[in-house]
């Protein structure tokens, strides 16, 4: 099996990433070509960064490579940390599941849909067995850090609900800079604020948020631009591009 050979292509712009795995001690390596099938780049993959995925063939077993669904760490160039939060979630969803939920990411968006945050939807309804978790049990504050926790699958629509969560002050400043800051999570709070002070300058909430994160290091990416947290007003029925205002 060491000496094998399989090779998943997927499409890049205009070229190929080649992904072969020798499937032995030295891991896989990564060929970036060209259409023509030129190497133009040699490397090892990172640790982690890739799962081997198993398929039965009527003659033998095929293995795979498929690369994994990077977290909002990886695009803004952070490093993440062990979340007593994430421990709690799946706690909470195995006691509360969404049976359309595959991910604990889906699980949070049904959570925000049910609890009127529906700027952003799966397209399959949130399937609780009841009304999904109390927030006795699960607060809008800790919804809104999970939702913009490093530690999430990369996907900027999550950030959206919690924008909305927060444009419709739905949460306390002083539970939700709490939990924030025990989870780490102040620095995608405070960008996201002035993102939506962008909007709205006055709005108090998304003022305080703003100030909980001092120092803003330079991001390898940006965590989302002011035009997903609003929507454009109308005037005579029409669509506005020059005046905006929060979803909430």
């Amino acid at each position: 099996m060491a000496h094998c050979q399989f090779v998943f292509v997927v499409g890049r712009d205009k070229q190929f990433l080649l992904i072969v795995s020798h499937l032995d001690l030295h891991g896989p390596t990564i060929l970036l070509c060209q259409p023509s099938c030129r190497i133009i780049r040699r490397e090892s993959a990172p640790s982690g960064s890739f799962q081997l995925a198993r398929a039965h063939t009527a003659r033998k077993p095929l293995f795979y490579l498929m690369t994994q669904e990077p977290q909002l760490a990886d695009r803004l160039g952070l490093s993440v940390h062990v979340s007593p939060l994430r421990f709690k979630i799946r706690r909470i969803r195995a006691i509360s599941p969404s049976s359309t939920a595959a991910t604990l990411e889906d699980w949070l968006v049904d959570v925000a849909n049910i609890r009127g945050a529906r700027i952003v939807t799966r397209g399959a309804n949130p399937a609780f067995a009841g009304a999904g978790p109390p927030e006795s049990d699960f607060s809008n504050e800790e919804l809104v850090v999970a939702l913009c926790q490093l530690q999430a699958l990369d996907r900027p629509q999550m950030l959206r609900l919690a924008g909305q969560l927060i444009s419709r002050e739905t949460v306390d400043f002083g539970r939700l800079k709490s939990v924030a800051i025990r989870e780490r999570a102040t620095l995608v709070l405070t960008e996201l604020a002035h993102q939506a002070l962008h909007v709205d300058p006055r709005h108090g909430l998304w003022k305080e948020l703003s100030f909980l994160h001092p120092e803003r290091p330079q991001l390898r990416g940006p965590v989302l631009h002011w035009t997903r947290l609003a929507e454009p007003v109308p005037v005579n029925g029409l669509c506005n591009a020059e005046l905006w205002r929060l979803v909430a």
